[in-house]
């Protein structure tokens, strides 16, 4: 507690301190700092009233009081409909500190107390509070207790342009009810179709309307019945008229005195006079007059620019907003979320990223931005829905998809077509003599598989047969990867052929491996080919002209099982252990699996910075997801019973083939339960 509030709390001890009377707590050290205190700061008082002609009374000032009682004596003689005019015209003229003091000045007094009191004191006007922020907040928690319906709260209304602040009250002379009978939200487009039912009944007042602009702000004052009406009331509200001040009263038909006041408050008085004024003015005011008043003061205070806009414009500035803006402006108000959830500023959004989710036909772009998002987030957090396929007979070898279908290849020579989202065997292929060890979509409707057998086929999945059959390897096709019409396939028999697939044509023959090829990948640009071996070795291929660019030798005992490439990186596996390279050169290595890693997959989102994530598949039945910047897996999918002989990954799915003749398919684009 500081000297003046000390003076303020305990002025009669310091009386009896003045007078010798011996007081225990308050010694004369105390009472000395105190009053020093006091003292300086009363100085700087006498300072400040003498800038302000507060000090000793000037010519204005004694005309600024004169003029302060003659206001006083004026108002008791206007009628309601004078006072409400000359506060009209008052608060338009007012500068934002005048707008801010009458605020701050009549919040104490505008509560929902003060409305319910006032209806004793005029039962012929239901004041009804305004709809602010603080106020819809409250609503909001009350309605998160599940506490609303167990308090009696009157309904607010929403006033969003100056020539709503009359019409938040009709008069009970007008029977049209212009609300819903719940909420009452008053908007521009609301009253426009609203006042040309309404002038359709009473011509009289669509001309008084007609005749005076400004009067039309202003007609009506401050009653709305929201109760059912009968005649009892209908009868009772024809002989209140006068109290219920339907007159129209005029700028131009305003007294003498308030024109004068109004050009002094406007052009003479500085902002401390008006402040003074305005202090004066409302304790000459009656209940009605000062919810006039803190109506025009809410609507000056929470006015919506944005929301009165045209819609086009209005879109042109919210597109100026980052993501995380427009989620926010969507809590604003109805309006505004109409506005930030626009189909047309979502789509451009969308634009400014990769879209990784499958986008529907009719899309709603807002959705489509917020499951992208939770897309990254799912694989983090290992949040997903998992489908159980089964129906092969033996182990299963090798999994892709595309759209939704999943298509298996396994050691019982088939190959089963299943729909994604149900799990449901769709079709089976059977043609090769053995095994199937790797399949891969070539279009929707046609499908590549390689077998132990030594064929690679193609199948029309409208007509379950093989229209092309490739030859040309000597032994098991164990691999093989397509992009575009380049394909790569990778044998038992050491080598590695490059086919284009259009005209079923052997390209190139890529010798130099002197044990089997295991895995195979290319570029993005399909112009250099990845091979992995059973002789350790990695070896990077130019396809143009078939021949071997560099080769690198990755481990000193085990034969590299798998390898992925994206972006200038590649990444291979043996035995236990994943390593990174960016040309010849290792970033990382990643060695969690228990037992050998079967297969991988590599995507690069940062080149430059060699950010991007990897999924690996092993023996130890479990499937682990890696951010390439650390080394421990952000996640670890377990599911299967034994070894993961294949896994497929896009930006949504993960598919993995098992030895236990059983398919998963890992579905990440799933929603976010928020609560939880």
């Amino acid at each position: 507690m500081n000297g003046i509030e000390f003076l303020v709390s305990h002025h009669t001890l310091v009386r009896k301190h003045l007078k010798g009377e011996v007081i225990p707590h308050l010694t004369s050290s105390a009472f000395k700092r105190t009053k020093d205190e006091f003292s300086s700061r009363l100085s700087s008082l006498d300072v400040a009233d003498s800038r302000t002609g507060r000090g000793q009374p000037s010519s204005s000032g004694v005309e600024f009081k004169r003029q302060m009682e003659h206001l006083s004596h004026c108002l008791r003689q206007w009628s309601h409909q004078q006072k409400c005019c000359f506060l009209e015209e008052l608060l338009r003229h007012s500068s934002t500190v005048q707008i801010q003091f009458l605020y701050t000045v009549l919040q104490p007094s505008v509560h929902r107390d003060f409305m319910y009191t006032m209806r004793t004191r005029f039962p012929e006007i239901e004041f009804s509070p305004i709809s602010t922020h603080i106020t819809r907040h409250i609503k909001k928690r009350l309605r998160e207790v599940k506490k609303l319906r167990s308090f009696y709260r009157v309904d607010s209304a929403y006033i969003q342009q100056d020539e709503d602040v009359a019409r938040v009250k009709f008069p009970p002379l007008l029977h049209n009810n212009f609300f819903p009978p719940k909420k009452k939200y008053i908007g521009f487009d609301y009253f426009n179709h609203e006042a040309k039912k309404s002038r359709g009944h009473n011509t009289e007042t669509d001309d008084s309307l007609s005749s005076n602009k400004m009067s039309s702000n202003f007609s009506s004052t401050l009653s709305l019945d929201r109760t059912p009406r009968n005649k009892k009331t209908d009868s009772m509200n024809d002989t209140n008229v006068s109290m219920s001040d339907t007159v129209t009263v005029s700028v131009l038909n305003l007294p003498t005195e308030a024109k004068e006041l109004l050009n002094c408050y406007r052009h003479r008085w500085t902002d401390s006079k008006r402040n003074e004024f305005l202090e004066q003015l409302i304790l000459s005011l009656d209940p009605r007059q000062i919810y006039f008043v803190s109506k025009y003061l809410s609507f000056k205070q929470q006015k919506d620019l944005v929301g009165l806009l045209p819609r086009k414009l209005a879109l042109k500035i919210l597109s100026h907003l980052s993501v995380r803006q427009l989620l926010i402006a969507c809590k604003v108000s109805k309006r505004w979320h109409s506005l930030a959830s626009s189909n047309t500023l979502w789509k451009a959004k969308c634009q400014e990223v990769t879209i990784h989710v499958p986008i529907p036909s009719k899309p709603n772009w807002k959705l489509v931005y917020r499951d992208n998002c939770h897309l990254r987030y799912n694989w983090n957090n290992a949040r997903y829905q998992s489908l159980e396929l089964v129906g092969h007979t033996q182990s299963v070898q090798c999994v892709t998809c595309y759209g939704d279908k999943v298509a298996t290849g396994s050691a019982d020579q088939t190959i089963i077509i299943w729909d994604i989202h149900t799990g449901v065997m769709e079709q089976t292929l059977t043609g090769h003599s053995k095994g199937v060890w790797c399949v891969q979509f070539f279009t929707k409707h046609l499908l590549l598989s390689g077998s132990f057998d030594t064929t690679i086929r193609m199948w029309n999945l409208r007509t379950g047969q093989t229209t092309r059959t490739f030859f040309g390897h000597k032994n098991q096709v164990l691999c093989l990867k397509l992009r575009g019409t380049v394909m790569v396939s990778g044998s038992q028999d050491k080598m590695a052929k490059l086919w284009d697939v259009g005209r079923t044509l052997l390209v190139h023959t890529l010798s130099g491996h002197s044990a089997a090829v295991f895995s195979v990948d290319m570029s993005e640009d399909c112009q250099v080919i990845v091979t992995a071996a059973g002789d350790k070795t990695v070896r990077l291929w130019d396809k143009n002209s078939g021949q071997p660019i560099k080769c690198v030798w990755v481990s000193p005992n085990n034969s590299i099982m798998t390898i992925s490439y994206s972006q200038g990186y590649f990444v291979c596996a043996y035995d236990l252990t994943i390593c990174l390279y960016k040309g010849s050169k290792v970033v990382r290595t990643f060695d969690e699996h228990r037992q050998r890693v079967e297969s991988v997959k590599l995507i690069i989102t940062d080149a430059d910075n060699g950010e991007g994530y990897l999924v690996s598949a092993g023996q130890d039945g479990l499937i682990k997801y890696w951010s390439l910047t650390e080394d421990q897996s952000l996640q670890t999918l377990s599911g299967h019973q034994q070894a993961i002989n294949s896994i497929f990954v896009d930006e949504v799915y993960l598919a993995s083939a098992s030895s236990d003749k059983t398919v998963r398919v890992w579905n990440f684009n799933v929603g976010i339960d928020y609560q939880s």
